[in-house]
């Protein structure tokens, strides 16, 4: 009996090693290597003072300028979310930044950044005193979609006399915080696996479509598809997901100051991801906050109801 209570032990203990050792023996999928030193004609990319790439797009105010404005995508996303809204913003006289968070678009996939609000705050804010120098940008709007929203008003906590308003686009403000799996990931045998069974299931484009099409209400056409699908391919996309996962936090709405800066939550009200009813929370925190919503629109009204996302989005900037 104790031989055989020996063996059962220590078979235990030699299936915990090779459960340790097997995922470093997997390769992770490295997606579509393709070129991106110039993805877009407008594209441009900034090195923060701790060495994050990040890849920005911008777009020239027609006319005289009457502001400026930064957009931060959602999880998933990249400036490709903002195509239609940026466009629209130039043409009625505002100069537009899109930006692409570190791990997404066409920016850094440098494993084992903190990808917290706070942090994200300090890198963006650091790229935008690229025109600090220029006294009609001395303030601007900053637009946020789902995560990006709880990006966009950790910057304007950071820095409330800058912040010219905050537009929240079904952002999400309050579930941006490490979970259980988030500590679990911590464990590098752990983490490696995750991370190749993710990379299997969902790297590819009829996986990301059908999430996709949960966001959109609606079925992707191919133009939507490639959008989102080529960056997400990129080689490290799934190891940057796995750091955000492990790092992401919100930070708590706590300075008056923010309560002083004019804001507007522009919702789609058939959203199932960020509900329309989490703007009851948000005026929680910010009770100065206009709130829109758009019929029949899901977790992406600036890109399946473009035009009245952009008229609701202008009134509220014009009044400002």
């Amino acid at each position: 009996m104790k031989k055989f209570l020996k063996r059962v032990g220590l078979g235990l203990v030699l299936l915990l090693l090779l459960l340790q050792v097997i995922p470093f023996l997997i390769p992770v999928h490295q997606g579509k290597a393709i070129p991106v030193e110039q993805p877009f004609e407008n594209s441009h990319f900034f090195r923060t003072s701790d060495g994050v790439d990040i890849h920005y797009r911008t777009w020239q105010a027609q006319g005289e300028q009457k502001g400026q404005i930064l957009m931060v995508h959602g999880l998933g996303g990249s400036t490709f979310t903002w195509r239609s809204t940026a466009e629209a913003l130039a043409k009625t006289g505002y100069f537009v930044v899109a930006v692409d968070l570190p791990g997404f678009g066409y920016s850094t996939r440098v494993t084992g950044l903190d990808h917290s609000q706070k942090q994200r705050s300090q890198w963006l804010w650091e790229m935008l005193d690229l025109w600090k120098e220029d006294r009609n940008t001395l303030s601007w709007h900053l637009m946020g979609h789902s995560m990006g929203g709880g990006t966009v008003t950790s910057m304007a906590m950071a820095r409330p006399r800058q912040t010219a308003s905050l537009i929240l686009a079904d952002g999400a403000l309050f579930d941006n915080n490490p979970s259980f799996v988030g500590v679990l990931l911590r464990y590098p045998p752990f983490a490696r696996g995750l991370r190749i069974v993710l990379e299997r299931v969902l790297l590819s484009e009829e996986r990301i479509g059908n999430l996709l099409a949960s966001a959109y209400g609606r079925s992707l056409n191919e133009e939507e598809l490639s959008g989102y699908a080529v960056p997400l391919l990129l080689p490290g996309t799934m190891g940057s997901l796995i750091d955000l996962t492990k790092s992401a936090k919100s930070e708590t709405v706590q300075t008056d100051w923010i309560k002083k800066i004019p804001a507007f939550a522009l919702w789609g009200q058939e959203d199932s991801w960020v509900p329309f009813s989490a703007t009851e929370r948000i005026a929680e925190v910010l009770p100065q906050i206009q709130v829109a919503a758009i019929p029949g629109a899901g977790h992406c009204p600036m890109e399946t109801h473009a035009d009245e996302f952009e008229k609701l989005l202008l009134e509220f900037l014009v009044s400002k």
